[in-house]
């Protein structure tokens, strides 16, 4: 299952179109603006790497149910 993450994941973002991806805000330039200057520099960006990695957990975690929840649905439909 693991292999086919990766070939998915490429087969399905080749068709994205480069025009109709969601433009990052300005909103965590400006969180991360105001954490540095609350905290410091060196510990606002232990906090903000510490929340990424947290972030990125949460996606993988998102998304291989997500995988996984379309491959039992495709089955199911398959059976009929």
């Amino acid at each position: 299952m693991a292999q086919f993450i990766p070939l998915l994941f490429e087969a399905y973002t080749q068709q994205v179109d480069p025009t109709q991806v969601k433009k990052f805000s300005q909103r965590p330039q400006v969180q991360f603006q105001r954490l540095k200057e609350l905290a410091g520099e060196e510990a606002a960006v232990e906090i903000w790497d510490a929340a990424m990695e947290e972030g990125a957990e949460w996606e993988e975690v998102c998304f291989r149910a997500g995988i996984k929840a379309g491959i039992q649905m495709a089955l199911e439909l398959l059976e009929f």
